[in-house]
């Protein structure tokens, strides 16, 4: 469904015109609810990959302004490129210094990694030497967001409509009927249950659920699904 279809939807179950609430305030609500889904799992539409430069005797790298990644959201994994070895094994920065006494450690490949704070990653031990493309990170990337009547959520379109019901879950929140509102924000959270499903009927790694399978949660930075969303 169009970002035009889901807007026309919500009004219908709503009866709400663009007098009493704007398209701009619904999309803006839509768009909520589209964030809401996106911290839910680690969806395998939001995975996507950058190969990236080291700096000789450099250790830690910021997302942003060394990588060139401004979507980052939740790591999956990185491997050196041009070799046949596996992914990195994953520690935090605690077990990097209870490990390794924070010495900077120098070799010619790293074989662990860390995510320090919100966006910095960590190689251990320290590249000795400067390369171009010299690791992959593949990575969890921010949604993109609902903007222009012809976007599409980017999950499977057999649900796109579990979107309807957060938005109007939120026109009834607006309005004060809370009754409502309830109704509507638990037929969301059942959409989303059959999203979880789906996906994770379609890869017997279920790799939403554990990053790529192995090791348990991998994944050291998780997002509060409530509130503290890591993106605006």
């Amino acid at each position: 469904m169009t970002l035009t279809e889901l807007l026309a939807a919500v009004r219908r179950q709503t009866v709400e015109s663009t007098d009493s609430v704007s398209d701009s305030d619904v999309t803006n609500m839509l768009n909520e609810g589209y964030r809401y889904v996106a911290v839910a799992e680690r969806w395998p539409w939001l995975l996507t990959s950058a190969s990236f430069d080291v700096v000789a005797d450099t250790r830690e790298y910021d997302m942003s302004s060394d990588l060139s990644i401004s979507d980052f959201m939740w790591i999956h994994s990185v491997h050196k490129n041009g070799t046949d070895d596996g992914a990195l094994d994953e520690i935090s920065y605690s077990q990097y210094v209870n490990l390794y006494g924070g010495d900077p450690m120098v070799g010619s490949s790293a074989y662990s990694f860390y995510i320090l704070g919100d966006d910095t990653l960590g190689l251990v031990p320290v590249p000795s030497e400067s390369a171009t493309d010299a690791y992959t990170l593949t990575y969890y990337k921010t949604p993109t967001v609902l903007s222009g009547g012809s976007a599409t959520p980017e999950w499977t379109s057999t649900l796109h409509h579990i979107l309807i019901d957060y938005g109007v879950s939120q026109i009834w929140e607006r309005e004060e009927y809370f009754t409502e509102r309830d109704i509507s924000f638990q037929k969301f959270l059942l959409g989303l249950s059959e999203l979880k499903r789906f996906y994770k009927m379609r890869s017997k790694d279920n790799k939403i659920i554990v990053g790529d399978g192995a090791g348990g949660n991998r994944n050291m930075r998780r997002a509060d699904l409530t509130y503290n969303l890591p993106f605006g």
